[in-house]
């Protein structure tokens, strides 16, 4: 049996004893998506947003005017309303979608960054679990070995140092359980931030061990480019930023106003007439043609089309250096686990033969127990640095590595 299932059955068995319910990465991740903040906030941004653009895309209200003029008596009922014949309107509708869809794609890389968080905390929780787990391993296999000990003792046959060593040894353990329990709460409290108040996680369940299938560097940054949610926001800012000028463009174009109404008028005392009125206005775009809103919002097209390239440069850089930071995580797992995993065993069972046999002391036995309690730790470290790399390069490219 290889160290990852033998501490696999071990936080099984260890789960069992607590009767207590095991949450894996699936449950937690549900539960981060149940009533987020996040997600919250973010529609409540898009729904500013919608309610902005929809009172710059309104109609101008119609202008309803009364007079009336006492010589001769002439009353005049009139309205007006101006018409969008220039076409802003539906542009800036096309600019509010773009802004909307902004937005929205900023709320998704929060969300996945807050996501990909908070699986690093469900590991890095997972990994001082298993260290607890081999601890108290470790502290039973020992209670073995002292109870040898003491029978040993009482014979004769080992002096009363070597239990007192035993013990020692045994003390030191217990300390860096207490320290692994201290860890392990601190991990839990980092992890439990991100979840609802009342959420209570006692054990969790889970692997270090997966191994992705990891693309070329050329594919993942390809796939990075493509599915990052913030490059994507940027984009649809380009796009609304572009619209607005267009909208902006228009203010040269004059737009009309219809006017229309009745008059009324004594013509000769007390006989009275009443006729319609028609007419129109019209605003001449001499001081203001658009241009100071078009420079604005070219420049902030320009802006963000630079930005755009500066993420995409440090996007691209940092994904490569996660791949390789990745790879030399499991290289280091793969060649560590295929030279000391199983040797840790077996220098136990043979140091033990020959403490029996008396060709050892009780250093070189307690040795043994260390030399494999370090191994095995050693084992779930590289574990979770691989699983934390390939976390964070998940993160960078915007979607899980293929299983």
């Amino acid at each position: 049996m290889d160290m990852s299932q033998r501490a696999s059955l071990l936080l099984a068995c260890f789960a069992f004893s607590l009767d207590a319910q095991q949450w894996t990465e699936a449950s937690v991740t549900a539960r981060f998506l149940e009533q987020n903040p996040i997600l919250r906030e973010s529609r409540a941004r898009i729904a500013m947003s919608d309610a902005e653009y929809g009172g710059r895309t309104l109609l101008a209200n119609p202008i309803v005017s009364v007079s009336r003029e006492g010589a001769g008596r002439t009353e005049f009922y009139q309205a007006s309303q101006s018409l969008p014949l220039s076409g802003r309107l539906p542009i800036l509708r096309q600019a509010g979608v773009a802004g909307a869809q902004a937005l929205a794609a900023d709320a998704a890389s929060t969300l996945w960054q807050a996501r990909s968080a908070l699986r690093a905390a469900f590991y890095r929780t997972l990994a001082a679990q298993l260290r607890g787990a081999l601890v108290q391993e470790s502290i039973a296999k020992l209670d073995l070995a002292i109870v040898t000990l003491r029978t040993r003792e009482q014979e004769g046959e080992s002096s009363k140092l070597d239990r007192l060593r035993a013990e020692q040894e045994r003390s030191e353990w217990m300390a860096q359980h207490s320290e692994t329990r201290a860890i392990q709460a601190l991990e839990r409290g980092e992890m439990l931030a991100f979840l609802p108040v009342q959420t209570s996680i006692d054990l969790l369940e889970g692997s270090l061990v997966e191994r992705p299938n990891l693309p070329p560097l050329p594919e993942l940054k390809r796939i990075a480019l493509e599915n990052r949610s913030d490059l994507q926001a940027e984009r649809k800012r380009t796009d609304q930023f572009r619209l607005e000028a267009r909208a902006a463009s228009r203010l040269r174009i004059p737009e009309p106003s219809m006017i229309a109404g009745l008059k009324r008028a004594e013509l000769n005392s007390p006989a009275i007439a009443s006729g319609p009125v028609l007419g129109m206005s019209l605003a001449i775009p001499i001081f203001n043609q658009g241009k100071t809103e078009v420079a604005r919002y070219t420049a902030e097209e320009e802006r963000v089309s630079a930005r755009i390239e500066i993420l995409t440069r440090r996007i691209e850089a940092a994904v490569e250096a996660a791949a390789l930071t990745y790879q030399i995580r499991k290289q280091a797992l793969d060649a560590y686990a295929s030279n000391f995993a199983a040797s840790g065993d077996q220098m136990l069972n043979i140091s033990s033969i020959a403490y029996q046999e008396g060709e050892i002391g009780i250093l070189q036995l307690l040795d043994a127990y260390r030399v494999r309690h370090q191994s095995q730790q050693r084992i779930i470290d590289l574990q979770t640095d691989a699983k934390l790399a390939q976390i964070h390069l998940e993160s960078l490219i915007g979607q899980e590595l293929p299983k």
